[in-house]
């Protein structure tokens, strides 16, 4: 059995639901959630964990006064494992979901989707009917688009405020802010992410002292430099993905304005 990106998110809010409204834990949340479907794989329960974690965070945040928002995360390995022990059914899992958006790049790599045909291959074809049709795909392209950026973007907080979390406690353990900060920035790529990364974390930590940098060989394989690497990587999908929506939506408003001077749509 196949499960869709959406039903899987639906699941992962109703186990949220639970954990929010009813006070079940996390775990037992999804556990109860998974056990209600058929076919589910450890993947497709792995995918519900995460959106359940995803979406208990964005809700408690948006409530949160503070916006330091903790509660304890569901472990997808301890929730499978559960789910094996009551002898759940599990088929082979799909590779739908893990198979990004095909794009064709130019342009600097900003997105032209592939299914997009923008000239006609027949002489004959009605014109007016081609670029009905082409507004249809260029909208859908969009939507497509903007649901893809949703979801980064959603993923993107996520991992920095884990991030954060992260460099508190470490931060804490030592007094000081720098030398946690040094082991992100000798993996930097992009100057901006860091910028606002380490601006998050000074602003959740006023009362632990900046302390100075220190020269020291980087640990490339603490988890904060793996942590902050995703956070840089979600960030910047999502800065393409804006782009491509910003060219999309571009053309679209050209083609509308084209159309309306020729009294068309």
């Amino acid at each position: 059995m196949t499960y869709t990106r959406q039903e899987l998110a639906s699941l992962g809010k109703r186990a949220s639901d639970l954990h929010r409204q009813q006070g079940m834990q996390l775990d037992d949340a999804v556990v109860k959630v998974a056990s209600t479907e058929k076919g589910l794989t450890d993947h497709h329960v792995t995918r519900i964990t995460e959106n359940a974690n995803l979406i208990t965070f964005e809700e408690m945040f948006k409530e949160a006064d503070s916006k330091h928002v903790v509660f304890d995360l569901a472990d997808p390995a301890e929730v499978n494992n559960i789910i094996k022990s009551k002898h759940a059914e599990m088929v082979r899992p799909s590779s739908e979901y893990y198979t990004p958006p095909s794009y064709d790049t130019d342009d600097g790599g900003v997105f032209e989707p592939s299914y997009i045909e923008k000239e006609s291959s027949y002489l004959d074809i009605n014109h007016e009917y081609e670029d009905k049709q082409f507004m249809i795909k260029l909208n859908s392209a969009i939507n497509h688009i903007q649901s893809e950026l949703n979801r980064l973007d959603s993923e993107a907080k996520y991992a920095t405020y884990m991030l954060a979390d992260m460099v508190k406690a470490a931060a804490k353990q030592q007094n000081e802010l720098y030398p946690v900060l040094q082991v992100m920035g000798s993996l930097v790529e992009d100057e901006e992410v860091f910028s606002k990364v380490a601006h998050l974390v000074v602003g959740m930590s006023p009362e632990i002292p900046a302390g100075s940098y220190i020269e020291s060989a980087p640990n490339y394989n603490h988890p904060i430099a793996h942590q902050y690497v995703k956070v840089e990587q979600l960030t910047k999908e999502a800065s393409r993905h804006t782009l491509g929506i910003k060219r999309l939506t571009s053309k679209r408003s050209k083609m509308l304005s084209q159309a309306r001077l020729l009294g068309g749509y």
